[in-house]
């Protein structure tokens, strides 16, 4: 599967771009989204509050969201990139771990995250928004406006078009007005690229 270039989000402050887009798709989805100022480390901590309801009840999780975003390096994120997750969790009391990255969890660390949700017998809830992930849930209708503000080059270029069937929402959202000569290079080839598509 071709997944987004979220190399096109950096910029500075290392992250913040790769953190406001997943802190969008929170509230897109529906949480509701919480954060602090910069720490002394240079990064914020990210919470979604999430109203889990089953048979016999509802429960609301705190969720402590991480966000690596590793995508000029292109390395999975690891153990040591974390620190520990349940003193973290501990700390700003939350009840799950989400790690939002640009990339992948090393084996490791995915094991490691398996080991502790609560489905496998551990006493947390964890979930991992990798590339392929985040570029599924980008490329749905629900998050098209947010596809095309965050990522308005690099994944429209032909070699990742050709790979990517766009869905019609998508295609629609492509509107040529004003006339393809009008338009930015980048968003005439995006165009034409559009135009020839099936």
């Amino acid at each position: 599967m071709a997944t987004l270039d979220f190399s096109e989000l950096n910029g500075s402050p290392p992250g913040e771009a790769f953190e406001a887009l997943v802190r969008l798709i929170g509230e897109r989805l529906g949480l509701n989204v919480q954060w602090s100022g910069r720490g002394a480390d240079g990064g914020r901590d990210l919470y979604f509050l999430e109203t889990q309801s089953g048979t016999l009840g509802i429960r609301a999780v705190k969720w402590l969201v991480n966000c690596k975003d590793k995508s000029e390096s292109n390395s999975a994120v690891l153990e040591k990139d974390l620190g520990s997750i349940l003193d973290k969790l501990q700390q700003h009391k939350c009840d799950g771990f989400l790690l939002a990255t640009s990339t992948t969890a090393s084996t490791a660390l995915k094991e490691k995250l398996d080991k502790l949700d609560i489905a496998n017998g551990g006493s947390i809830q964890t979930k991992v928004w990798d590339r392929f992930e985040l570029t599924k849930l980008l490329l749905s209708e629900q998050f098209s406006d947010l596809l095309v503000q965050f990522f308005p080059q690099s994944h429209w270029q032909g070699s990742h078009l050709t790979q990517i069937k766009l869905p019609l929402h998508i295609k629609r959202l492509i509107n040529l007005r004003p006339p393809i000569s009008r338009l930015p290079p980048s968003h005439a080839k995006l165009a034409q690229l559009v135009l020839r598509l099936p």
